[in-house]
């Protein structure tokens, strides 16, 4: 089985799950019924449901935007109906949103680089954190990673390879995973707020290849132990072989601006590995941390990054 991205069907699906299991059970707690239901209450018609679903393609799109996807794998991942889904991708088409190879694969179209040329002059975060992240890589030997939250997602925002070393890489830039996948989606779940959390919880558990009940609760365990370490620990969570140490970089609130990883084959991965990757991990946010106050990046106001 494979993750599918979220849409209204698939979401509601897990909502109305939810609501019976707890009606049924009688002891759920109060929280997932509440929670079950505002889901269900998302579910909207018409414009505003069509845009969704098309913004919701175009993520799918997006994550796999160097090979592109065919239709038949759109209808997979989305859990969209295929007519549907033809309508959409003809309409992003026509657009310029998307656009489609020499293979007839979907690909993110010349409109998606003209808007992203256009919006990135107010955007920082990147050039702020490019000489800690470079850091970070010499210093450790390995390839890192600064990645954002992205709705219910992690985003690959950059990434450094030490000179010295060739590390294969578990991410690229500008790619995307559930919020909660590898060490930084791990660092970015764990320090946010508990409601915040919560819905993202319930959001992917539509896409995820397990039950409900077992997705939220293995991620809750891995949740509890990142908070109390201070950091993300992620073993052949995306790779085989490969593993990722995650921080999170906070703003002076305390809430998660970005995170910061250092990959390594599993098989290097040990006690003495994992505190030097630690230590320079720590190093460097206590450095961006200073750079981005001062520069007055916060959390939850994404035109100050």
């Amino acid at each position: 089985m494979t993750w599918r991205y979220p849409c209204f069907e698939t979401c509601e699906y897990v909502a109305r799950q939810l609501w019976i299991r707890a009606k049924a059970e009688k002891s759920a707690k109060g929280h997932i019924v509440r929670q079950a239901t505002e889901i269900l209450g998302k579910q909207m018609g018409g414009g505003v449901q069509s845009l969704a679903r098309a913004i919701s393609l175009l993520r799918i799109v997006s994550a796999m935007n160097s090979t592109g996807l065919r239709l038949s794998e759109l209808v997979a991942a989305s859990g969209l109906p295929k007519p549907t889904t033809a309508r959409l991708m003809s309409e992003l088409l026509a657009a310029g949103l998307v656009m489609r190879n020499g293979q007839r694969r979907f690909q993110l179209g010349p409109l998606t680089h003209e808007l992203g040329v256009t919006s990135q002059m107010n955007f920082r975060l990147q050039e702020l954190c490019r000489p800690s992240l470079t850091a970070l890589s010499e210093a450790t030997g390995e390839t890192t990673y600064l990645k954002v939250r992205s709705g219910a997602e992690v985003f690959c925002l950059d990434l450094a390879t030490a000179s010295r070393k060739r590390k294969a890489q578990i991410s690229w830039r500008g790619s995307r995973a559930a919020l909660g996948t590898g060490a930084c989606g791990l660092a970015l779940l764990s320090f946010m707020s508990e409601a915040d959390r919560s819905d993202v919880l319930f959001q992917n558990a539509a896409r995820s290849p397990t039950d409900v009940e077992t997705y939220i609760g293995t991620l809750r365990r891995q949740v509890e132990r990142t908070r109390r370490t201070g950091y993300a620990l992620s073993l052949d969570d995306v790779f085989s072989g490969m593993s990722a140490i995650g921080i999170p970089i906070l703003d002076r609130a305390g809430w998660p601006i970005a995170a910061l990883s250092v990959s390594m084959p599993t098989s290097e991965l040990n006690s003495v590995s994992r505190d030097r990757a630690l230590a320079a991990l720590q190093d460097q946010e206590r450095r961006l941390r200073h750079t981005l106050s001062q520069s007055g990046v916060v959390a939850h106001d994404p035109l100050t990054h």
